[in-house]
């Protein structure tokens, strides 16, 4: 874990969001990263999120947005792939085409304190540790076939292109 939390520090102080790579930490074929995507009123975020497991080889997409209530604040939106040809953000006063519906998802600096003001924006430092507490109800009951996975943190472990 220390190890991880020194590689965290070094690369999250100048990685900008868009070149960030995470792994989960139990689950190391288990990626996470970004790409840039259009804005639009309803999505200014300019950025969207995925995980790809490799246990399945598949890969899925989310965008962020922010709560406007108590408790966690930053929130994913499952969506379709940003890469397919056509590709369109869902409504965002809707549930449909949001294949694993939302969750939320934390950001962490390098010591593991929760940063309530990270917001995932396109052009903003990477955080070093990002935490998605209903991750394993999402991959469990929201996916076929059911995935496990661990309750744990991903972890920058790289900035660039790839």
């Amino acid at each position: 874990m220390i190890a991880a939390m020194a590689l965290a520090l070094s690369l999250s102080a100048g990685c900008p969001l868009e070149m960030a790579h995470y792994q989960l930490r139990s689950m190391p074929k288990t990626i996470a990263g970004f790409r840039q995507v259009p804005k639009t009123a309803d999505w200014p975020n300019g950025i969207a999120f995925y995980i790809h497991i490799g246990k399945i080889k598949r890969t899925f997409w989310f965008l962020p947005y922010s709560g406007n209530g108590q408790g966690i604040g930053t929130h994913l939106a499952s969506t379709t792939d940003v890469d397919a040809p056509g590709w369109l953000p869902p409504d965002p006063d809707s549930g449909e085409h949001r294949p694993l519906g939302d969750t939320d998802y934390l950001g962490a600096d390098a010591k593991y304190n929760f940063d309530q003001a990270f917001h995932m924006y396109s052009g903003q430092p990477a955080a070093a540790h990002l935490f998605l507490p209903q991750l394993q109800e999402v991959f469990w009951y929201r996916v076929e076939p059911k995935v496990g996975m661990p309750m744990a943190f991903f972890d920058l472990t790289s900035c660039g292109n790839k």
